[in-house]
C-alpha cells in the first residue's frame, strides 16, 4: 500500500503494524516523492474503530454524503490470531 500510496501521489496514512513513516528508506522515497506519510500502526495507538469514526464525520462534516462505510481488519501477523 505504502508503494502505491507513493505511485498515486496520494498522503498515506499508516495503520498497518509494520513501521514504514520510521523507517529510513521508506521516509526518504516518500520525501523524495514529496507525498506526506503519517504515523506507524496508527491503529493499535488509537483504535480502528475511532479512527474510523471519525474520518467519517470529517467527511460529512466537509459536505461529502456517505451512503455506508466499511473498515476491513488486514491481518498478517500474530496479532490477529486474537481475532480468530
Amino acid at each position: 500500500y505504502a508503494q502505491c500510496a507513493i505511485d498515486a501521489g496520494v498522503a498515506f496514512v499508516n495503520a498497518l503494524p509494520v513501521f514504514i513513516a520510521s523507517d529510513p528508506v521508506w521516509a526518504k522515497k516518500f520525501e523524495d516523492a514529496g507525498v506526506p506519510i503519517v504515523g506507524d500502526d496508527i491503529q493499535s495507538q488509537v483504535g480502528a474503530t475511532i479512527t474510523h469514526r471519525v474520518m467519517a464525520k470529517l467527511f460529512e462534516d466537509r459536505g461529502v454524503a456517505l451512503d455506508r462505510t466499511y473498515q476491513l481488519n488486514v491481518g498478517g501477523n500474530m496479532d490477529f490470531l486474537n481475532m480468530l
